[in-house]
Protein backbone atom coordinates (compact mmCIF):
# COMPACT_ATOMS: atom_id res chain seq x y z
CA UNK A 1 0.00 0.00 0.00
CA UNK A 2 1.15 3.38 -0.98
CA UNK A 3 1.79 5.43 2.17
CA UNK A 4 0.14 8.49 3.15
CA UNK A 5 1.26 11.51 0.97
CA UNK A 6 4.05 9.59 -1.30
CA UNK A 7 3.21 10.02 -5.15
CA UNK A 8 0.24 8.52 -7.10
CA UNK A 9 2.05 5.84 -9.65
CA UNK A 10 1.33 6.57 -13.00
CA UNK A 11 2.81 4.74 -16.65
CA UNK A 12 2.18 6.51 -20.13
CA UNK A 13 2.38 3.90 -23.05
CA UNK A 14 2.96 5.01 -26.43
CA UNK A 15 4.51 4.19 -29.59
CA UNK A 16 7.05 4.79 -32.01
CA UNK A 17 6.33 8.39 -32.01
CA UNK A 18 8.56 11.08 -33.77
CA UNK A 19 6.68 14.44 -33.43
CA UNK A 20 3.43 15.79 -31.38
CA UNK A 21 2.54 12.63 -29.25
CA UNK A 22 6.16 12.37 -27.83
CA UNK A 23 6.74 16.12 -27.26
CA UNK A 24 2.83 16.13 -25.50
CA UNK A 25 3.96 13.01 -23.15
CA UNK A 26 6.89 14.66 -22.35
CA UNK A 27 5.78 17.79 -20.89
CA UNK A 28 2.11 16.46 -19.28
CA UNK A 29 4.62 13.63 -17.27
CA UNK A 30 6.67 16.57 -16.13
CA UNK A 31 4.20 19.06 -15.16
CA UNK A 32 2.01 15.98 -13.24
CA UNK A 33 5.18 15.36 -10.95
CA UNK A 34 3.93 18.95 -9.11
CA UNK A 35 0.49 17.57 -9.00
CA UNK A 36 1.19 14.08 -6.75
CA UNK A 37 2.28 11.91 -9.27
CA UNK A 38 5.39 9.72 -10.08
CA UNK A 39 5.05 9.35 -13.84
CA UNK A 40 6.87 6.51 -15.90
CA UNK A 41 7.18 6.74 -19.91
CA UNK A 42 7.38 3.32 -21.65
CA UNK A 43 8.17 3.86 -25.15
CA UNK A 44 10.44 1.87 -27.86
CA UNK A 45 14.04 2.59 -27.39
CA UNK A 46 14.96 6.11 -28.32
CA UNK A 47 11.32 7.34 -28.97
CA UNK A 48 12.00 9.85 -25.67
CA UNK A 49 15.34 10.92 -26.79
CA UNK A 50 15.93 14.60 -26.49
CA UNK A 51 12.08 15.30 -25.12
CA UNK A 52 12.58 14.06 -21.95
CA UNK A 53 15.56 13.94 -19.35
CA UNK A 54 15.05 11.37 -16.82
CA UNK A 55 17.58 12.72 -13.98
CA UNK A 56 16.67 16.38 -14.88
CA UNK A 57 12.75 16.10 -15.43
CA UNK A 58 12.52 13.65 -12.81
CA UNK A 59 10.63 11.11 -15.33
CA UNK A 60 11.90 7.50 -15.35
CA UNK A 61 12.06 6.09 -18.77
CA UNK A 62 11.74 2.55 -19.94
CA UNK A 63 12.41 0.91 -23.37
CA UNK A 64 9.11 -0.94 -24.78
CA UNK A 65 10.84 -2.40 -27.52
CA UNK A 66 11.97 -0.96 -30.53
CA UNK A 67 10.31 0.76 -33.50
CA UNK A 68 9.89 -2.44 -35.15
CA UNK A 69 8.45 -4.14 -32.81
CA UNK A 70 5.54 -2.30 -32.89
CA UNK A 71 4.69 -3.07 -36.65
CA UNK A 72 1.22 -5.03 -36.96
CA UNK A 73 2.23 -8.05 -36.79
CA UNK A 74 4.40 -8.23 -34.03
CA UNK A 75 2.87 -5.89 -31.80
CA UNK A 76 1.09 -8.76 -29.52
CA UNK A 77 4.74 -10.54 -29.19
CA UNK A 78 5.11 -6.84 -26.49
CA UNK A 79 2.82 -8.33 -24.13
CA UNK A 80 4.95 -9.88 -21.94
CA UNK A 81 7.38 -7.07 -21.70
CA UNK A 82 4.60 -4.38 -21.10
CA UNK A 83 3.42 -7.09 -18.54
CA UNK A 84 6.17 -6.99 -16.67
CA UNK A 85 6.94 -3.33 -16.47
CA UNK A 86 3.24 -2.69 -15.53
CA UNK A 87 2.73 -4.13 -12.28
CA UNK A 88 2.76 -1.67 -9.10
CA UNK A 89 1.54 1.31 -10.84
CA UNK A 90 -1.83 2.56 -9.82
CA UNK A 91 -2.72 4.17 -13.36
CA UNK A 92 -2.08 3.43 -16.73
CA UNK A 93 -2.09 5.80 -19.83
CA UNK A 94 -2.08 5.07 -23.09
CA UNK A 95 -1.41 7.15 -26.06
CA UNK A 96 -2.65 6.55 -29.33
CA UNK A 97 -4.73 3.50 -30.76
CA UNK A 98 -1.29 1.29 -31.20
CA UNK A 99 -0.36 1.86 -27.20
CA UNK A 100 -4.13 1.03 -26.38
CA UNK A 101 -4.41 -2.23 -27.78
CA UNK A 102 -1.50 -3.48 -26.54
CA UNK A 103 -2.44 -2.01 -22.76
CA UNK A 104 -5.66 -3.11 -23.42
CA UNK A 105 -4.99 -6.33 -24.21
CA UNK A 106 -3.44 -7.28 -20.47
CA UNK A 107 -6.39 -5.18 -18.98
CA UNK A 108 -7.75 -8.94 -17.04
CA UNK A 109 -3.73 -8.90 -15.53
CA UNK A 110 -3.32 -5.85 -14.83
CA UNK A 111 -2.25 -5.35 -11.09
CA UNK A 112 -2.38 -8.43 -10.63
CA UNK A 113 -0.18 -8.35 -7.11
CA UNK A 114 -1.87 -5.32 -6.55
CA UNK A 115 -5.10 -7.53 -6.41
CA UNK A 116 -4.05 -10.48 -4.74
CA UNK A 117 -3.24 -7.52 -1.65
CA UNK A 118 -6.69 -6.65 -1.88
CA UNK A 119 -6.91 -3.87 -4.22
CA UNK A 120 -9.24 -3.67 -7.90
CA UNK A 121 -7.25 -3.90 -10.92
CA UNK A 122 -5.22 -1.49 -12.33
CA UNK A 123 -7.30 1.03 -14.38
CA UNK A 124 -6.25 2.20 -18.07
CA UNK A 125 -6.76 5.63 -19.32
CA UNK A 126 -6.58 6.43 -23.03
CA UNK A 127 -6.11 9.14 -25.26
CA UNK A 128 -7.54 8.92 -28.93
CA UNK A 129 -4.83 11.39 -30.70
CA UNK A 130 -5.50 10.93 -34.30
CA UNK A 131 -8.96 9.95 -34.55
CA UNK A 132 -8.81 7.98 -38.13
CA UNK A 133 -12.85 7.42 -38.49
CA UNK A 134 -14.38 9.49 -41.13
CA UNK A 135 -10.97 9.61 -43.17
CA UNK A 136 -11.10 6.48 -45.42
CA UNK A 137 -14.09 4.66 -46.98
CA UNK A 138 -14.70 1.41 -47.63
CA UNK A 139 -14.80 -1.86 -45.79
CA UNK A 140 -11.32 -1.11 -44.44
CA UNK A 141 -13.13 2.41 -43.02
CA UNK A 142 -16.00 0.33 -41.31
CA UNK A 143 -13.81 -2.56 -40.10
CA UNK A 144 -11.19 0.11 -38.62
CA UNK A 145 -14.30 2.09 -37.08
CA UNK A 146 -15.66 -0.85 -35.49
CA UNK A 147 -12.32 -2.00 -33.99
CA UNK A 148 -11.58 1.71 -32.72
CA UNK A 149 -15.45 1.62 -31.15
CA UNK A 150 -14.79 -1.45 -29.55
CA UNK A 151 -11.52 -0.93 -28.03
CA UNK A 152 -12.62 2.37 -26.50
CA UNK A 153 -15.65 0.43 -24.56
CA UNK A 154 -13.28 -1.31 -22.43
CA UNK A 155 -10.90 1.70 -21.51
CA UNK A 156 -12.00 3.27 -17.98
CA UNK A 157 -11.95 6.60 -19.33
CA UNK A 158 -10.70 8.45 -22.99
CA UNK A 159 -9.20 11.37 -23.71
CA UNK A 160 -10.32 12.94 -26.82
CA UNK A 161 -8.54 16.16 -28.05
CA UNK A 162 -10.83 17.59 -30.22
CA UNK A 163 -15.16 17.70 -29.47
CA UNK A 164 -16.09 16.29 -33.01
CA UNK A 165 -14.16 13.01 -32.11
CA UNK A 166 -15.89 13.07 -28.74
CA UNK A 167 -19.59 13.54 -30.37
CA UNK A 168 -18.38 10.86 -33.01
CA UNK A 169 -18.05 8.29 -30.03
CA UNK A 170 -20.71 9.24 -28.10
CA UNK A 171 -22.10 6.05 -28.19
CA UNK A 172 -19.14 4.21 -26.94
CA UNK A 173 -17.93 6.73 -24.44
CA UNK A 174 -20.42 8.43 -22.75
CA UNK A 175 -20.12 11.94 -20.89
CA UNK A 176 -18.79 10.34 -17.34
CA UNK A 177 -15.86 8.45 -18.89
CA UNK A 178 -14.63 11.15 -21.31
CA UNK A 179 -12.32 14.12 -21.21
CA UNK A 180 -11.86 16.76 -24.30
CA UNK A 181 -8.60 18.55 -23.78
CA UNK A 182 -6.41 19.53 -26.65
CA UNK A 183 -2.83 17.82 -26.54
CA UNK A 184 -0.10 20.50 -25.13
CA UNK A 185 3.49 20.50 -24.73
CA UNK A 186 6.42 23.27 -23.43
CA UNK A 187 6.10 26.42 -25.42
CA UNK A 188 8.74 26.99 -27.75
CA UNK A 189 11.84 28.90 -27.69
CA UNK A 190 13.55 29.84 -30.73
CA UNK A 191 17.58 30.09 -30.11
CA UNK A 192 18.25 32.80 -32.86
CA UNK A 193 16.21 35.70 -34.37
CA UNK A 194 14.98 36.09 -37.90
CA UNK A 195 17.64 37.47 -39.65
CA UNK A 196 20.26 35.09 -38.24
CA UNK A 197 17.91 31.62 -38.69
CA UNK A 198 17.01 33.11 -43.01
CA UNK A 199 21.01 33.46 -43.37
CA UNK A 200 21.40 29.92 -41.59
CA UNK A 201 18.95 28.39 -44.39
CA UNK A 202 20.09 30.68 -47.09
CA UNK A 203 16.70 32.49 -47.57
CA UNK A 204 16.96 36.39 -48.58
CA UNK A 205 15.84 38.67 -45.38
CA UNK A 206 13.07 40.21 -47.52
CA UNK A 207 11.74 36.65 -49.38
CA UNK A 208 8.40 35.26 -48.82
CA UNK A 209 8.93 32.14 -46.69
CA UNK A 210 6.59 29.68 -45.79
CA UNK A 211 7.26 26.93 -43.38
CA UNK A 212 6.03 23.80 -42.96
CA UNK A 213 7.48 21.05 -39.99
CA UNK A 214 5.98 17.66 -40.60
CA UNK A 215 6.70 14.05 -40.62
CA UNK A 216 6.82 13.18 -44.60
CA UNK A 217 3.59 10.32 -44.12
CA UNK A 218 0.71 10.55 -46.17
CA UNK A 219 -1.31 11.67 -43.42
CA UNK A 220 0.40 15.22 -44.05
CA UNK A 221 -0.76 15.16 -47.28
CA UNK A 222 2.64 17.18 -48.70
CA UNK A 223 1.79 16.26 -52.61
CA UNK A 224 -1.06 18.88 -51.61
CA UNK A 225 0.99 21.38 -50.42
CA UNK A 226 3.83 21.34 -53.01
CA UNK A 227 0.86 21.38 -55.90
CA UNK A 228 -0.53 24.46 -53.78
CA UNK A 229 2.96 25.99 -53.68
CA UNK A 230 3.24 25.72 -57.31
CA UNK A 231 0.36 27.63 -58.20
CA UNK A 232 1.52 30.19 -55.72
CA UNK A 233 4.94 30.69 -56.94
CA UNK A 234 3.08 32.09 -60.64
CA UNK A 235 1.93 34.93 -58.60
CA UNK A 236 4.36 35.14 -56.18
CA UNK A 237 7.69 34.37 -58.27
CA UNK A 238 10.16 34.61 -55.01
CA UNK A 239 8.59 32.73 -52.20
CA UNK A 240 10.44 30.00 -50.88
CA UNK A 241 9.68 27.00 -48.61
CA UNK A 242 11.55 24.58 -45.76
CA UNK A 243 10.16 21.67 -44.88
CA UNK A 244 11.47 20.13 -41.90
CA UNK A 245 11.05 16.49 -40.97
CA UNK A 246 11.53 12.86 -42.40
CA UNK A 247 9.29 9.84 -43.33
CA UNK A 248 8.55 7.33 -45.40
CA UNK A 249 7.62 9.70 -48.44
CA UNK A 250 10.99 11.66 -48.33
CA UNK A 251 11.93 10.25 -51.84
CA UNK A 252 8.68 10.95 -53.65
CA UNK A 253 8.29 14.27 -52.43
CA UNK A 254 11.56 15.19 -54.00
CA UNK A 255 10.64 13.84 -56.95
CA UNK A 256 7.30 15.62 -57.09
CA UNK A 257 9.21 18.92 -56.51
CA UNK A 258 11.33 18.15 -58.83
CA UNK A 259 8.60 17.43 -61.46
CA UNK A 260 6.65 20.75 -60.48
CA UNK A 261 9.71 23.01 -60.99
CA UNK A 262 10.54 23.90 -57.02
CA UNK A 263 13.80 22.68 -56.93
CA UNK A 264 15.30 25.51 -56.20
CA UNK A 265 12.81 26.99 -54.04
CA UNK A 266 11.73 24.21 -51.86
CA UNK A 267 13.82 22.71 -49.59
CA UNK A 268 13.11 19.72 -47.44
CA UNK A 269 16.24 19.70 -44.29
CA UNK A 270 15.12 16.49 -42.37
CA UNK A 271 14.69 16.96 -38.58
CA UNK A 272 16.08 19.86 -37.18
CA UNK A 273 16.61 21.54 -34.29
CA UNK A 274 15.62 24.91 -35.57
CA UNK A 275 11.92 24.37 -35.83
CA UNK A 276 11.31 27.29 -33.76
CA UNK A 277 13.43 29.69 -35.06
CA UNK A 278 12.26 28.31 -38.90
CA UNK A 279 8.44 29.05 -37.68
CA UNK A 280 9.54 32.48 -35.70
CA UNK A 281 10.77 33.57 -39.05
CA UNK A 282 8.55 32.63 -41.66
CA UNK A 283 5.78 34.63 -43.31
CA UNK A 284 2.92 31.74 -42.99
CA UNK A 285 3.56 28.30 -41.36
CA UNK A 286 1.56 25.71 -43.62
CA UNK A 287 -0.01 22.60 -42.50
CA UNK A 288 -1.85 20.37 -45.22
CA UNK A 289 -2.76 17.55 -43.35
CA UNK A 290 -5.80 15.23 -44.48
CA UNK A 291 -6.45 14.48 -40.75
CA UNK A 292 -5.41 15.82 -37.53
CA UNK A 293 -6.11 15.27 -34.16
CA UNK A 294 -4.57 18.13 -32.01
CA UNK A 295 -1.47 19.41 -33.99
CA UNK A 296 0.98 20.63 -31.75
CA UNK A 297 2.97 22.29 -34.31
CA UNK A 298 -0.01 24.84 -35.25
CA UNK A 299 -0.44 25.79 -31.93
CA UNK A 300 3.45 26.51 -31.71
CA UNK A 301 3.55 28.53 -34.54
CA UNK A 302 0.60 30.41 -33.09
CA UNK A 303 2.81 30.69 -29.93
CA UNK A 304 5.76 32.30 -31.61
CA UNK A 305 3.66 35.03 -33.55
CA UNK A 306 3.82 32.91 -36.87
CA UNK A 307 0.31 32.98 -39.40
CA UNK A 308 -0.84 29.93 -39.87
CA UNK A 309 -2.43 28.32 -42.81
CA UNK A 310 -4.36 24.69 -42.22
CA UNK A 311 -6.61 22.17 -43.71
CA UNK A 312 -9.98 22.48 -41.80
CA UNK A 313 -9.58 19.28 -39.35
CA UNK A 314 -9.09 18.49 -35.88
CA UNK A 315 -8.98 20.28 -32.45
CA UNK A 316 -7.28 23.58 -33.61
CA UNK A 317 -8.97 24.28 -36.52
CA UNK A 318 -12.15 23.09 -34.56
CA UNK A 319 -11.29 26.69 -31.83
CA UNK A 320 -10.16 28.61 -34.62
CA UNK A 321 -13.53 28.51 -36.73
CA UNK A 322 -14.70 32.18 -36.99
CA UNK A 323 -11.98 33.41 -34.51
CA UNK A 324 -9.38 34.55 -37.43
CA UNK A 325 -6.66 33.04 -35.76
CA UNK A 326 -6.14 30.41 -38.56
CA UNK A 327 -6.80 30.11 -42.25
CA UNK A 328 -8.37 27.43 -42.89
CA UNK A 329 -9.06 24.90 -46.27
CA UNK A 330 -10.86 22.45 -46.75
CA UNK A 331 -8.14 18.70 -47.05
CA UNK A 332 -7.30 17.93 -50.49
CA UNK A 333 -8.44 21.32 -52.05
CA UNK A 334 -5.19 22.52 -53.72
CA UNK A 335 -6.58 25.67 -55.68
CA UNK A 336 -8.29 26.83 -52.04
CA UNK A 337 -4.69 26.64 -50.36
CA UNK A 338 -2.75 27.97 -53.49
CA UNK A 339 -5.01 30.94 -53.28
CA UNK A 340 -5.23 31.48 -49.22
CA UNK A 341 -1.46 31.28 -49.51
CA UNK A 342 -1.15 33.98 -51.96
CA UNK A 343 -3.31 35.82 -50.19
CA UNK A 344 -1.14 35.70 -46.83
CA UNK A 345 1.88 36.23 -48.83
CA UNK A 346 1.16 39.35 -50.52
CA UNK A 347 -0.82 41.21 -47.67
CA UNK A 348 0.91 41.69 -44.51
CA UNK A 349 -1.73 43.24 -42.97
CA UNK A 350 -3.65 39.97 -43.74
CA UNK A 351 -0.95 38.14 -41.95
CA UNK A 352 -0.17 40.40 -39.05
CA UNK A 353 -3.93 40.22 -37.89
CA UNK A 354 -4.23 36.28 -38.03
CA UNK A 355 -0.66 35.88 -36.39
CA UNK A 356 -2.50 38.19 -33.54
CA UNK A 357 -5.44 36.40 -33.39
CA UNK A 358 -3.55 33.04 -33.15
CA UNK A 359 -1.43 34.25 -30.44
CA UNK A 360 -4.80 35.54 -28.32
CA UNK A 361 -5.99 31.78 -28.95
CA UNK A 362 -2.96 29.99 -27.96
CA UNK A 363 -2.82 31.73 -24.87
CA UNK A 364 -6.25 31.28 -24.17
CA UNK A 365 -6.76 27.44 -25.09
CA UNK A 366 -3.54 25.79 -24.63
CA UNK A 367 -1.85 26.61 -22.13
CA UNK A 368 -0.26 23.47 -20.46
CA UNK A 369 -0.13 24.50 -16.79
CA UNK A 370 -4.22 25.01 -16.97
CA UNK A 371 -4.66 21.60 -19.41
CA UNK A 372 -2.84 19.60 -16.65
CA UNK A 373 -5.15 20.18 -14.01
CA UNK A 374 -8.00 18.56 -16.29
CA UNK A 375 -5.92 15.38 -16.94
CA UNK A 376 -5.04 15.42 -13.18
CA UNK A 377 -9.23 15.71 -12.69
CA UNK A 378 -9.46 12.35 -14.68
CA UNK A 379 -7.32 10.78 -13.11
CA UNK A 380 -8.74 10.92 -9.83
CA UNK A 381 -12.04 10.78 -10.87
CA UNK A 382 -10.97 7.02 -12.52
CA UNK A 383 -9.09 6.32 -9.03
CA UNK A 384 -12.48 7.01 -7.28
CA UNK A 385 -14.43 4.93 -9.55
CA UNK A 386 -12.31 1.84 -8.43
Amino acid sequence: MRPPGAPTAALHVLGPSAGGIRVHVAELARRTTALGWAPTVAAPAGVMDGVLDPARDGVEVVALGTTADWSARRLLGLRRTLAAAVDGYELVHAHGLKAAVLTLSLRGSLGRSSRRSGRRRTPVVVTLHNDMVGTHTGIGARLRAFAQRSLLRFADHVVFVSQADADANRRVVPDDRRTVMMSFAARPEPRAGRDDTRRRFGVEPDAPLVVVVARLHPQKDLGMFLRAFAATRGRVRDARAIVAGDGPQHEELLALRDELGLTSSVEFIGATDAAADLMASADVVAISSRWEGGPIVAVEAMQLGAPVLMTDTGAVAELARGSGAAVLVQPGDVDGFAAALTDLLVSPDRRTAVAGAGRALAEAEFDGAALVHRIDRAYRRVLDRR
